[in-house]
């Protein structure tokens, strides 16, 4: 997985620029920790998606897509 991770970053960083990528990668990271959370996987305590985290991510996904287009 992080032979993956790295080589992703390498092929599309010129293509998608530094902050577009850097971005992308943290809202993947929070969509994972989210699910996370929610279903209790790996011995973690379950916590429900609540309307302010769905909210986060999706401005997080929002900030992403802007910071790509300008």
């Amino acid at each position: 997985m992080g032979a993956f991770f790295v080589s992703a970053m390498v092929m599309l960083s010129p293509r998608l620029g530094a902050a577009t990528m850097l971005g992308m990668v943290l809202v993947g990271q929070m969509i994972a920790a989210a699910l996370i959370d929610h279903f209790g996987l790996a011995g973690f305590t379950p916590h429900a998606l609540s309307l302010g985290r769905v909210a986060g991510i999706a401005l997080l996904i929002t900030g992403g897509i802007l910071v790509r287009l300008y």
